[in-house]
């Protein structure tokens, strides 16, 4: 459940990033994808506890908001 978190919480960031966010606030993209991470967490599984949830949620979204800028990286050179 957890692999398809980080697929949601990429695409939804990369669509927030293309449609919702003005380019002066494209630093709080990662924010955003830890946001979505801890929310797919919550939703896509049944954490025992808030530490959990949270702890569960990072791990979603860090990696998420890494890809993007991994990405991003790449496309521009």
């Amino acid at each position: 459940m957890e692999l398809t978190a980080i697929g949601l919480t990429t695409a939804l960031t990369q669509l927030v990033k293309q449609f919702g966010i003005p380019e002066k606030y494209a630093k709080w993209t990662p924010f955003v994808s830890i946001v979505f991470g801890v929310l797919f967490t919550w939703l896509l599984t049944d954490p025992s506890s808030a530490k959990e949830l949270i702890l569960n949620g990072l791990l979603v979204g860090l990696p998420a908001a890494g890809f993007y800028s991994a990405t991003k990286a790449t496309v521009t050179l």
